[in-house]
């Protein structure tokens, strides 16, 4: 490992050692031999190759044109705040200068017999329904959280063409799953409309464009082939939209008739069950929603793909761990600590897509500029004319990735592919 050193927090996960014990002392060849005996070999080279590549996105940004997302953007979190200071004005029969104080809002409201016993985020949440008041000071403290991070803290960022460059800090191996997030300004912590704000430092003479490829429903996709769920890999094939169909047997009714809030909700649950929920908490989130269901979603689930569900079950009731849908010789715990079956049942899936996000990192190399990946989301920067190329680019890595993870993954109809905001002229 002497090219690519690992940390001791990446050894330490695959190894699933608890993150406050001290590591055995040990070399590079003590190392890749302990992991290959414990069935860890393919993730340890995997991590080995991609480590470095996963780091480098430190130094990789992603351009905000900081004077449209301030002036337009952030419009709706502007009109929502002053909605709720007018309503809390009415409420307590104060003044502009008063209701921008959240302490003279606590004083005003005990006043009115109301107390706010804490200010704190933690506190307001717990008891938003006891009074409107706490309900909206906890809507105006949520709408200057938004407006402190993603405004004032930018505004001083911004260079001389009022460019914001949006960066993070990587970790190559986040959690014991395997995955990789940046801290800092994570891409999966920004609102999503700042995307429409996004601008590529472009050449007048070449002209750049982020893209995002996004593989859809990629776990989803792994179970399919893993399971070998005939019924399941010709619904990816077909273009059939899941959440959509698994939602018209929810609700017993065709699928044409499924409103989007049907469709969330069934993707949802498809999803809690797929990370180990029980029939308690299946039954929390439908009650959350509203919606009257007709039918069970683990007897449809069951009843569709018993495929999926069978291989479901031999992960949660394994005697070993199972990391990127095979089984390791590890028993199901971290250090003394034994896993539930919920985590027994999820991590072999979130492993699986942390390998093949890894492995197509690897794949892309100097053929590809990545500057951003968001768990499944590739977010790339190429000239606008390359589009369809890169795309092409992005499935050949995926599949070459899956053949040497050896993952059977239905690819037809995977690839979302969406421009991000625009591009603006660089003064170089």
């Amino acid at each position: 490992m002497s090219e690519n050193t690992l940390s001791e927090q990446e050894l330490r996960r695959l190894s699933f050692l608890p993150e406050n014990q001290v590591l055995p002392k040990q070399n590079d060849a003590d190392w890749v031999s302990y992991l290959n005996s414990m069935g860890m070999g393919q993730a340890l080279e995997v991590q080995l190759r991609a480590s470095s590549l996963i780091r480098s996105l430190t130094n990789k940004s992603i351009h905000l044109d900081f004077e449209g997302w301030s002036r337009d953007g952030v419009k709706p979190w502007i009109v929502a705040r002053q909605q709720v200071l007018t309503e809390l004005q009415e409420y307590l029969g104060i003044g502009i200068y008063s209701v921008e104080n959240n302490v003279q809002i606590r004083n005003y409201a005990r006043l009115k017999g109301i107390d706010i016993a804490s200010l704190s985020m933690s506190w307001l949440v717990e008891h938003r329904h006891d009074d409107p008041v706490i309900r909206l000071l906890l809507k105006k403290r949520n709408q200057d959280s938004l407006l402190e991070r993603y405004r004032d803290h930018l505004a001083s960022l911004q260079d001389h063409n009022g460019i914001v460059k949006l960066s993070g800090t990587w970790n190559p191996y986040s959690s014991y799953s395997g995955r990789f997030t940046a801290h800092d300004m994570a891409m999966t912590a920004l609102p999503k409309a700042m995307r429409n704000y996004f601008v590529a430092p472009s050449r007048r003479s070449s002209p750049k464009i982020y893209v995002s490829f996004d593989a859809n429903q990629i776990e989803l996709r792994l179970l399919a082939g893993a399971s070998n769920c005939k019924l399941l890999i010709e619904q990816f094939e077909d273009g059939i939209d899941l959440h959509s169909y698994f939602a018209s047997k929810l609700f017993e009714t065709d699928q044409s008739n499924v409103s989007p809030a049907m469709r969330k909700l069934a993707k949802t649950l498809i999803y809690a069950m797929l990370y180990g929920a029980g029939v308690s908490r299946l039954d929390k989130i439908v009650a959350k929603s509203g919606l009257l269901v007709r039918s069970q979603p683990i007897s449809i689930l069951q009843s569709l793909y018993p495929e999926v569900t069978a291989l479901l079950q031999r992960f949660r009731q394994g005697r070993v761990l199972y990391y990127g849908l095979k089984p390791t010789k590890f028993q199901p715990r971290i250090g003394t600590k034994w896993l539930p079956s919920s985590t027994k049942q999820n991590l072999p899936v979130q492993s699986a897509t942390a390998l093949l996000m890894k492995q197509t990192l690897v794949e892309l190399s100097n053929k590809v500029n990545v500057v951003n990946v968001i768990h499944d989301e590739l977010v790339c920067l190429c000239n606008e004319g390359d589009v369809d190329e890169t795309r092409q680019c992005v499935i050949v890595a995926i599949m070459m990735a899956a053949n040497k993870l050896d993952l059977t993954l239905p690819l037809k109809n995977m690839l979302s592919t969406q421009q991000l905001g625009g591009n603006y002229y660089d003064n170089y």
